[in-house]
Parts: structure tokens; sequence; C-alpha cells
């Protein structure tokens, strides 16, 4: 699995996010699956707009 690295959004195959058209890296750390962005305090502070599963940090 890969995360963007400017979403972080994690990505199981492909080379470049299907949602913000970034570069993909294999080396990232913890993930947080968001589920309801609109109500959740994790999404809010690492920025997410859209539910997903989200890489903490990404090298």
């Amino acid at each position: 699995m890969k995360a963007c690295k400017q979403c972080h959004l994690i990505v199981e195959e492909g080379e470049v996010c299907p949602q913000c058209k970034g570069a993909l890296s294999r080396e990232w750390q913890g993930y947080a699956i968001i589920i309801d962005c609109t109500r959740s305090d994790i999404a809010r502070q690492i920025g997410v707009k859209q539910n997903g599963k989200y890489a903490l940090k990404v090298r």
C-alpha cells in the first residue's frame, strides 16, 4: 500500500493519487480511518475533507 504525499490518502495500487493526483510514497506511518469527516475531530485536525483511510505521516 502507498500513501499520497499531499493529501495522505492510502491507496492500494497505482502511481498517482485518485483524489488529488499527487505522488505516492511507500514510506508512511500510522493511519486513521475517517467514516464521517463532517463530525470527526481527527479529520479536522489532519485537514481531511473526504471519508477514507489516511496516513498520519508520509515521507
